[in-house]
């Protein structure tokens, strides 16, 4: 089922998201201090899908420990919607731009 197939994912996901921005403090200062300012995605507020947060949810029902940490984490992260060609634009269901809105 879709539903199983979703919870298992999005679980393991968690389990090895690295939500903490680790990652990012080992740039040097000067270099981060330039993607910093000619960041485009800094400041604007982005979509979070709530077709995606609800499914996210059900998840984190069923999780335990750091797993349903990271997943209340991610529940917010804002997402993208990829329009490779027309067709993806119009219709119903989250195949569509227009089914996601």
């Amino acid at each position: 089922e879709a539903g199983q197939w979703f919870d298992f994912q999005v679980k393991m996901l968690a389990k090895n998201a690295k939500m903490t921005g680790s990652a990012v403090a080992s740039v040097p200062t000067e270099v981060s201090q330039m993607l910093k300012s000619s960041n485009p995605f800094e400041g604007p507020k982005f979509y979070v899908n709530p077709s995606y947060a609800e499914q996210a949810k059900e998840s984190i029902e069923s999780a335990e420990g750091q797993i349903k940490t990271t997943l209340e984490q991610m529940i917010q992260v804002p997402s993208a919607y990829w329009l490779d060609t027309k067709s993806k634009i119009r219709g119903e269901g989250t195949k569509t731009m227009e089914g996601i809105l």
